[in-house]
């Protein structure tokens, strides 16, 4: 079986931006265009803001819409707590139990099964590229 060292010196004389492989059956070229199309694009983080004045609802779940730049209906999302979120804050998402959210074209509505928070909540919003 050849080396890297070795696949690259073939590669380089075979002239082309393709990859080709040594396998136990016989050599194989994948496309450079190929390795672009299953590639995954960067995701993208954004902070926002849970404001206390945004929560609706007679009783729980409240809802609370908010703008994120990249989301869709489809796409993967991560709701992460920022690096200085504050005790209060914490406390604000411990009351308000927020266990979900629904996606739209450059939104997301929370869920709170627990109380309204007393104060503007921050988020970091990962809108992943996979």
């Amino acid at each position: 079986m050849r080396g890297i060292r070795d696949l690259q010196e073939v590669n380089e004389a075979a002239n082309t931006d393709d990859i080709i492989i040594e396998t136990a059956d016989g050599t194989r070229r994948i496309s450079a265009e190929n390795l672009q199309k299953g590639k995954a694009n960067k995701s993208t983080s954004h902070e926002v803001t849970i404001p206390t004045s945004g929560w609706s609802g007679e009783a729980a779940p409240y809802s609370n819409t908010i703008s994120v730049t990249g989301v869709t209906a489809d796409k993967n999302v991560e709701l992460v707590l920022p690096a200085d979120v504050t005790v209060e804050q914490i406390e604000g998402y411990q009351t308000a139990q927020i266990l979900n959210a629904a996606q739209s074209e450059g939104s997301l509505t929370l869920y709170a099964w627990g109380e309204i928070p007393s104060v503007d909540l921050q988020m970091t919003v990962i809108v992943r590229g996979d």
